[in-house]
């Protein structure tokens, strides 16, 4: 049983590259990327739902 944990770990994420490489897994529709000012915008939307994970950037040079 660890065996197969240990082997599902390793292939996780290649196999989550390969699915969105294909356009199976759309990651740029569940994930968005807040300045640190829409803190607020980010929570609200990730409470009704509209983001699946909000990023907050707390870096002023990357937009």
């Amino acid at each position: 049983m660890l065996l197969k944990a240990i082997l599902y770990r390793r292939n996780f994420i290649p196999e989550m590259v390969d699915l969105y490489c294909s356009g199976k897994f759309p990651i740029d529709k569940i994930v968005k990327f807040y300045q640190s000012e829409e803190i607020n915008e980010a929570i609200k939307d990730s409470v009704n739902g509209s983001m699946i994970k909000p990023i907050i950037v707390f870096d002023e040079e990357y937009k």
